[in-house]
Order: C-alpha cells, then structure tokens, then sequence
C-alpha cells in the first residue's frame, strides 16, 4: 500500500528529526520537532514513490539511528 509506520521512543526531552531517503540521498519526506519527549508516532504515505530500498533516519541532539525500508 506504501504506508509505512514510523515509531521512535525517548526518555530524554530533545530535538528530533525524522528523514526518509531514497538511495540516491534524495530527501522524500523529513519532519522536525523541537523538545520531543516520548513515543513519536507518525504514518508517511510513501505510495507515489518508486517501489525500492528507502533509509529512515532518526536524528536527535545526541544520536543517529538509521533503517532500512522495503517498498514492494
């Protein structure tokens, strides 16, 4: 369907910032917010996009955790 569940947790009150690239590093979606604290819960219809590999970047003040997507 290209809907594609984004979900990040945090104890600590800090900035995030949520990016997801093709393979190419081409920016298709971000989102920021500032002093988030808890469960980030977020769907991102990614259904016009080319069916291929994806990367989800989660970026806080402190950390970058990257992932890998699978559009069928």
């Amino acid at each position: 369907t290209g809907i594609v569940s984004v979900e990040y947790r945090s104890d600590e009150s800090k900035s995030l910032q949520v990016k997801i690239m093709n393979t190419e590093g081409q920016i298709v979606f971000v989102q920021s917010e500032d002093k988030f604290k808890g469960t980030y819960l977020h769907k991102v219809d990614l259904s016009a996009f080319n069916k291929g590999i994806y990367f989800i970047q989660f970026v806080t003040d402190s950390k970058v955790v990257t992932k890998k997507i699978v559009l069928n």
